[in-house]
This record gives C-alpha cells, sequence and structure tokens, in this order.
C-alpha cells in the first residue's frame, strides 16, 4: 500500500483554523460528518444533506448583503433560521482565535468603515464569506477518480470547450449556528485505493483530533411514504440513537468506500456512527427530504450541533414533496395505489400501540440476506446504467 499521505494535502489556512478549533479551551473535540456520491443513496438522503450543510453558510452571506433575509424577519423568525450574527463567521470568537492576529476577520468582527479604507480587501473577505466554509483538506481526484466511469461534464459554447467540472473530494471546517466547528468530508467515491483512502482519513482523524465520525445515506425499503421514517445504526456508537428494530443479523452486501472507512476507524478505536435512513422502494431513485430531514435530526441529536438553517429548508422540502407523491399517487394507476395501501397496512398490523417501531407485519416477511445483497446489487446495477444519460451530473 502507498504512503496514504500521498492521497491528500493540508490547505495551510484550513488547517489552521481547525487546530485552532481543536485547541480553543472549550474545545470538546470536533464532529467529523461524511458522505461520498456514488454508493447506493436512496432518495439522495445524503448527498441532500450535504448540500443545504453547504448551503446554509451561502444563505449567511446573501442575509448579510441584505438579499431580502438580515433586514425583513422578526427577531423569532431570525432565530428559528439561524440567522444569528455570532453563528456566521468561519469559526467563533474566543481565545484562540484573538491569540492569532493574522486570522481571519469574520463579518462581525470587521470594522464597518473597512470598506472605505480598503475596498480591496473588504471585496476579497466578502467573497471569502461566501464560500462554503473552509477547505482544510483536498483529496488527490486524478489518483481516485475514474472519469471514464463517470465522466465530468464539460461545456462546449459556439466554437470551444468553456469549462470543466471538475470533480472535489475535499475537508471542510463549518460551523453550526451557536459557532460550533465541524467538519464535513464529501465528494466522490474513491474508485480505487479504498485501502490508501481509508487510511488518509484515519490520519486527518488523528491530527484533527475527532471526537466522532459519522456517515449517513439512504437505502430502499418495503416501508410506505405515509408513516415515519425509519433508521438502520451501525457503527461503535449507536448508543447515541434510540434503540431500532434489527431486521437482520447478518447480511453480505457490495462495499463501499464509506462502509470500510467506518470499519477501519472503528477498528483503530475511533468513535463512528453510521446512519441509513428507511426510503420507501418506489421513491428511491427521486429526492426524498422525509429521509434527510430524518437523518438530520439523529445527527444533531447524537452531537449536539445546532443546525436549524438546514432543518428548516428540510421541512419546506419534505412538506411540498409529500403534497407532490400524493398528487401523483391520485392521478396514477390502481396498481400503484394497491402498493402503498399494501405497506400502510402491514406497517400497522405490527405498529400498534403508538411507541412500537417494527416496519414489517409478520417475521417470515423479512427479507433474507441474500435477498437484500440482491436488493442492493440491483439499485447499483439500475444507478449505473442510468449514470451515462444526457444532463446526468458526475458523481450524482
Amino acid at each position: 500500500m502507498r504512503d496514504p499521505q500521498e492521497l491528500y494535502a493540508w490547505d495551510p489556512e484550513g488547517l489552521r483554523r481547525a487546530q485552532a478549533a481543536v485547541a480553543a479551551p472549550d474545545a470538546a473535540g470536533l464532529v467529523m460528518l461524511y458522505h461520498f456520491n456514488g454508493f447506493i443513496d436512496a432518495g439522495e438522503t445524503g448527498a441532500q444533506l450535504v448540500e443545504r450543510l453547504l448551503d446554509a453558510d451561502g444563505d449567511a452571506a446573501r442575509a448579510e448583503a441584505g438579499d431580502g433575509l438580515a433586514d425583513g424577519p422578526e427577531p423569532d423568525l431570525a432565530l428559528e433560521l439561524g440567522l444569528d450574527r455570532a453563528g456566521e463567521g468561519d469559526l467563533p470568537s474566543g481565545p484562540a482565535a484573538e491569540e492569532s492576529p493574522d486570522a481571519a476577520p469574520t463579518g462581525e468582527d470587521r470594522p464597518a468603515a473597512a470598506g472605505a479604507d480598503d475596498g480591496a480587501a473588504e471585496q476579497t473577505a466578502a467573497t471569502e464569506q461566501r464560500l462554503p466554509g473552509v477547505v482544510v483538506a483536498r483529496f488527490d481526484h486524478d489518483r481516485l477518480v475514474d472519469y471514464r466511469a463517470r465522466r465530468p461534464a464539460m461545456v462546449f459554447r459556439r466554437d470551444r470547450w468553456a469549462s470543466y467540472e471538475q470533480p472535489q473530494l475535499e475537508l471542510r471546517l463549518l460551523q453550526d449556528a451557536t459557532g460550533q466547528p465541524y467538519l464535513l468530508l464529501s465528494g466522490p467515491e474513491p474508485d480505487v485505493e479504498w485501502d490508501s483512502f481509508t487510511a488518509a482519513v484515519r490520519q486527518i482523524v488523528e491530527r484533527l483530533g475527532v471526537r466522532l465520525a459519522m456517515t449517513f445515506h439512504g437505502i430502499p425499503m418495503g416501508v410506505p411514504h405515509t408513516r415515519p421514517v425509519g433508521l438502520t445504526p451501525h457503527g461503535t456508537r449507536i448508543d447515541l440513537v434510540p434503540s431500532q428494530p434489527g431486521l437482520f443479523t447478518e447480511a453480505q452486501v457490495p462495499g463501499s468506500a464509506a462502509s470500510l472507512t467506518e470499519l477501519r476507524l472503528g477498528s483503530a478505536g475511533h468513535d463512528v456512527l453510521g446512519i441509513a435512513a428507511h426510503v420507501p422502494h418506489y421513491l428511491a431513485r427521486s429526492r426524498y427530504p422525509d429521509a434527510t430531514l430524518v437523518v438530520l435530526e439523529t445527527i444533531t441529536a447524537a452531537t449536539g450541533l445546532v443546525l436549524p438553517r438546514a432543518a428548516h429548508a428540510l421541512r419546506a422540502a419534505a412538506a411540498a414533496t409529500q403534497d407532490e407523491i400524493e398528487r401523483e399517487i391520485a392521478q396514477g394507476d390502481a396498481e400503484l395505489v394497491a402498493v402503498v395501501r399494501g405497506l400502510e397496512q402491514q406497517y400497522d398490523a405490527v405498529a400498534g400501540a403508538e411507541g412500537r417501531r417494527s416496519l414489517m407485519a409478520e417475521p417470515s416477511e423479512l427479507p433474507s440476506a441474500d435477498e437484500l445483497g440482491a436488493v442492493f446489487e440491483r439499485f447499483l446495477a439500475e444507478r449505473d446504467d442510468g449514470d451515462e444519460g444526457p444532463g446526468q451530473a458526475p458523481g450524482r
């Protein structure tokens, strides 16, 4: 195996900020969330959450720029949306930040008259603040991504190539609404060198003193969209998640870089937690924000992170999606309606009184390990067949 350090490079400024966050007097260690596009992600559960977390910084920047959010909302709505000015910089202010004279100022720290004195500097700071967090490390996509398996998009304009959508597998330092920093590792799933890649992630976890690593995605299940989203937690810290019914004791399924990362980190003694949300199988290839919202709520409960922006956006998207699903079912064929109603009856037959969580009506109807593996294989094959379609985003 090659030296894992060859697979990634630290960003000096990002590393400095991450280390400052770890060294802060009240720091309890960083949480690292990670999700890779390319494996099973029914309902785009993990992909949606990554988008929402990265978009939160853009929303904050637009609010500060006065794009309809900064001056308009009443205080209680601003609090619900997480528009607290203290939570908009790259890192919370505190002793660690004050001890570094060259630390980049946040929007609150920067004097109002700075633009008059140095317009260029203010413009640069504003541009930086619009970026989703700060990059801490970048992985070598040329080493890890098979371009012919999932070709990056390129734009042809008139008589020449205009742009290239370069794959980006990056570790970013973000912060929640209270100013608590956390890490997000996201991008395309590595196609090769999984052992070196997972070893590299372990190096990063140990260098930055990560206290908990969490991964998340969606899996297709025979459940109705009209009932609560179920979860399958896994890893070394499933005690952080409310107890869930076990659907099986053992199953062999296709591997993934995220799963191997969890295995390797757990074997090395690090705390890891994985969340698989149960997405109705008839919605597995569509966006299903209900599942993403449940995953986000589980993450906040397990980590203490406060992420109201993402939660608010997902609640709105989930309500709209449920309305659209009901409209489509009402206009659809009788067979689909019968499937949904049958799943509802199966769910309710076992759920019984409020508080029971089993999703299957009869033990005999539980999927076997071979059946579950076959579903995973089929889902991956269908996804690969659709990757080459027009307009398909790379790694999505």
